[in-house]
Parts: C-alpha cells; sequence; structure tokens
C-alpha cells in the first residue's frame, strides 16, 4: 500500500470548519479554551500562536 502526501484534517462544525494542523509549519494545532473570550483558540506550540476556528492567527503566546 502507497501512501500519498498528507494533508491537512478539517472538522466541520457547522458552518465553521477548523484546521488541526498549523498551515505555517503543519505541525498540529491544540485547542484551548479561554475563559474571557469564551470561546476555543488553537494553539500551535511550534510557532507560538493562535487561530481562531476559521484559521486566522489571533496572537502570539506571550512570553512569561
Amino acid at each position: 500500500m502507497q501512501f500519498s502526501k498528507l494533508t491537512p484534517l478539517q472538522i466541520e462544525v457547522g458552518t465553521q470548519s477548523t484546521m488541526l494542523f498549523c498551515e505555517k509549519c503543519n505541525n498540529r494545532r491544540l485547542p484551548k479554551w479561554m475563559k474571557i473570550e469564551n470561546t476555543t483558540l488553537w494553539l500551535c506550540e511550534t510557532c507560538g500562536n493562535f487561530a481562531d476556528a476559521k484559521n486566522y492567527v489571533i496572537r502570539e503566546v506571550e512570553k512569561e
């Protein structure tokens, strides 16, 4: 069995689709719920950024 190039997996949520992989580095994004905004943002630990459900980068990870 031969596999072709892997493509990012999408999960359909109503009318939104959420990318589980970062477009920049192709590593997995992790869901992080933000209490203040009452929403889930998707964290790429490699690039250090958060994306929303439409895969737009919202902000960078804050360094402590």
